[in-house]
């Protein structure tokens, strides 16, 4: 054997060991894992997910004890969620790609959606789901663009029918703008917050609108500067200033 196969041949096995090594290395601190965390989805008294940078999917079943960590592909975080019970849910990642899972976010499916959008021009921001088959979607330019981006590409709402894999885009009746946020308190009644020019943050000239026949059609509220829309029971909920004490039919500072 030649010396040049020698070196090749120590150059693999060089290659194999920090191979090995770094396949046996554990995170030890901060425990379990050090990706940021964003937000927390609790689904029951034991089942909770955590979602975090890098795609990290942290699932536990025993209240915390133990964690199940995964990592989503091409998506560097989650940009929302939406759980219609303690095992079946949705989630849209940062990269406008949709999973979901069957089994309380132990497994998700990558979905491979039928809709009429840009990708170079939107983002998919949100969804709301009534039934494990009808659901919306909401999709804005980018919020880092500048406001003329948005007023070129006004906000989207997009309807499904078969469980978030073909979308049509529906006709809200509403005025121009951005859709920040969709939210369904049961299968009928439920709330969409728009503003001029989408910002996760900054809800000032915000407006609330409210379906009472599962998104047909939508009706505005008094008042602006809502804020994300809230419910802690089946009657109270805030949306940033303002408080509802009867569901969601009045609200008050």
């Amino acid at each position: 054997m030649g010396i040049r196969s020698l070196r090749i041949l120590s150059l693999l096995g060089i290659f194999y060991i920090i191979a090995y090594a770094e396949a046996n290395w554990k995170w030890q601190n901060p425990f379990p894992q050090g990706a940021d965390m964003f937000a927390v989805i609790c689904l029951s008294n034991n089942r909770t997910i955590i979602t975090g940078s890098g795609g990290t999917i942290m699932t536990t079943e025993d209240g915390g004890q133990n964690w199940f960590i995964q990592r989503l592909p091409q998506v560097d975080f989650v940009r929302r969620y939406c759980f219609i019970s303690d095992h079946e849910g949705w989630i849209i990642g940062n990269t406008s790609k949709i999973f979901k899972t069957d089994d309380a976010g132990l497994s998700w499916q990558q979905l491979n959606i039928s809709i009429d959008i840009d990708f170079s021009n939107y983002d998919l921001c949100d969804m709301a789901f009534i039934n494990s088959l009808k659901g919306f979607l909401l999709a804005n330019a980018p919020y880092t663009r500048p406001t003329q981006e948005h007023q070129k590409y006004p906000g989207r709402i997009y309807k499904t029918e078969d469980g978030g894999i073909h979308w049509i885009k529906v006709d809200s009746g509403m005025p121009g703008g951005d859709y920040n946020q969709i939210v369904f308190q049961d299968s009928i009644n439920g709330f969409l917050l728009t503003q001029s020019s989408y910002s996760p943050f900054d809800f000032d000239d915000s407006r609330l609108y409210k379906t009472n026949n599962s998104g047909n059609t939508w009706s505005a509220l008094q008042g602006q500067g809502y804020g994300k829309v809230q419910f802690v029971s089946k009657q109270v909920g805030w949306a940033g200033q303002y408080k509802s004490s009867d569901g969601g039919q009045t609200w008050h500072y």
